[in-house]
Parts: C-alpha cells; structure tokens; sequence
C-alpha cells in the first residue's frame, strides 16, 4: 500500500517553517499504478520543468505515437521556499494544462521519499544542495524501494566529481538505485518550452533508456555523455 502525504502546514526542521497552503483540488494521495516522480527545487527552472512533467499528454508537446506509450505519471513536488511553492501551484491551477489528479505536494523530503518515487527529480542551486536532498530522501525510502529500487535525475550543475560521490552513495544504499547526472542547457526559455537539452551521465545503457522518456517530456536534446559525472563534465566545459 502506497504511503499518503502529509499535507502538514509546515516544512522540515531543517528549513524555515512556512505554513504551506495548498487548494484542496490537489491530492494528498498518490495514484495508485502511476508511475511515480518526485520533483524537489521548483526555482526558475524547476518550476517550469515540472510543470511540463505534470501536463497533459496531450498538452505535453510530444508526438501522438510516443506520448501514448507513455506511463502515467503521479508528480509529487517539494520546496524549501513557500514562495516558489506558491508560484508552481498557482501555474499548475491555470491554464487547464495540468491533470490535477496526478499532483501533490510533499511537506518535507522525509514525506517525499515516503511515497517510494519510482523516479526523483532535482534542480538544486550547488553541490551541497544536491548532496544533502539525494542522501536525505535515499536513507528515508521506504524498504520495499530497495527492491523495485529508485532512480535520481540531477538536473543541476555541480562537479563530476560530487555527481560520482552522489551516485555511489545512492547505489550503496541498494544496487537498485541509481543516480543520473543530467545538467541542462536552454534557459528559462527552454525549460518552459520543453526545449531543452540535457547532458546525461549515466552508469547503463539501461539506466538511460528508463530516464530518456522523462528527460523527453522536459527537453529536446537528450544526449548520452558516458557514464557517472560525465554529464556534469560535459557542461562545466561547454
């Protein structure tokens, strides 16, 4: 049984307790037989990013014959600011692009990882965020997650040699999990024109072909770099 969210009025400890207030139009549940993504960092580019995850098939600007043999996604997004949770909400509450069915909000990472993502997907400012989010949310997945396992999508610009650390780390916890770095180039505009590219590191060609329908729905340009850090490396030297 899938775990419920806790729609708590508060963030983590660890961070300043904003009440977070959200519509009762979004589920604090998650869709069962969904493919599940957990998105943290809803900045600038984040928060157009997950936007395009959350939309529509449809609406999501892919072809007819690739979006209809996509998974059902259930999008599970947190931040640290109220701020840019208010924004992602308000943008997904407008538009009639978004299947609210298939959104909700985590209070806390602990809360995220207690809905055993499938996938969870980060745009974090540095290094440190990103270290700190991934190992936070590994070491609270739930049990049964180191079976089926859980792969981690960076979509932030840090060193090759953290991007190696993270994901040793991540595989450490279970050789199930796995971590992608996958930094972007494009802009704001590309993020929220679902245009663009991400340099992708990974440690299987299996590993890229589960993520590539994902990075898909978020880009145009998915380019395969080599394995751990070798997507951080290509776009620290572009």
């Amino acid at each position: 049984m899938l775990a419920v969210i806790r729609p708590s009025h508060v963030y983590s400890k660890k961070f300043p307790c904003h009440k977070l207030l959200i519509s009762h139009r979004f589920k604090t549940s998650v869709r069962e037989g969904a493919t599940r993504v957990a998105f943290v960092g809803l900045g600038n580019m984040g928060c157009q990013m997950a936007l395009n995850l959350a939309k529509k098939r449809e609406a999501s600007g892919v072809e007819n014959e690739k979006s209809s043999s996509r998974p059902d996604i259930h999008l599970i997004v947190h931040d640290f600011h109220q701020s840019s949770m208010d924004k992602f909400f308000h943008h997904a509450d407008s538009g009639g692009l978004i299947d609210l069915d298939a959104l909700s909000p985590a209070s806390d990472l602990p809360s995220l990882a207690a809905s055993d993502p499938h996938f969870v997907v980060t745009s974090l400012p540095s290094c440190e965020a990103s270290e700190t989010v991934v190992g936070e949310i590994v070491k609270n997945l739930p049990k049964p997650s180191t079976e089926t396992g859980c792969i981690f999508i960076d979509t932030s610009t840090i060193s090759p040699t953290v991007s190696k650390s993270i994901q040793e780390m991540v595989t450490l916890v279970s050789p199930k999990h796995d971590y992608v770095d996958a930094p972007v180039s494009g802009g704001v505009k590309g993020a929220t024109n679902a245009t663009l590219s991400f340099m992708v590191g990974t440690s299987s060609s299996e590993t890229f072909a589960l993520v590539q329908p994902l990075l898909q729905k978020m880009g145009k340009g998915i380019i395969p770099c080599g394995g751990p850090g070798s997507g951080s490396a290509v776009k620290l030297f572009k």
